[in-house]
């Protein structure tokens, strides 16, 4: 009987030092997310507004370049089934390619968009990893 006593008090002590730990090291988790939120969170809505010019010049121009592609296909097909000795499916081809080359180049006003997503997501890697990586130690004081 003295053992069952012995593991119920033992069980308690433990309670005890896991509610003082929580208690001593919750404050320190607070202080971290709140300090998170400060750093974490604008780096997050400057990748979302990244996207979203992406998104938004990028689907434009892409739809035009994905028709224009669209047609030059069936041009290529049968030009080779006539052994390309057809001269004006021949020059249909030609005239595909360069209407997919000249939609092409408005692809020209998205690399920019592209260059600044890839930078703005250094800073947001960086700055979420050590985030995390703080709060991952602290939660592991718990």
């Amino acid at each position: 009987m003295a053992n069952f006593f012995q593991k119920i008090l033992n069980g308690i002590e433990d309670a005890g030092k896991w509610v003082v730990g929580a208690v001593t090291t919750l404050p320190r988790l607070l202080t971290d997310v709140q300090k998170d939120a400060t750093t974490v969170l604008p780096a997050t809505i400057k990748l979302v507004d990244d996207v979203e010019q992406i998104v938004v010049v990028g689907g434009k121009d892409a739809a035009s370049f994905l028709a224009t592609s669209r047609l030059l296909w069936p041009a290529i097909l049968a030009a080779v089934a006539d052994d390309g000795t057809n001269l004006t499916l021949d020059a249909a081809v030609i005239t595909q390619a360069q209407s997919l080359i000249a939609d092409g180049k408005t692809f020209d006003n998205v690399i920019p968009l592209f260059e600044a997503l890839f930078s703005d997501y250094e800073g947001f890697a960086t700055t979420v990893k050590a985030a995390l990586e703080e709060l991952e130690t602290d939660a592991a004081n718990l």
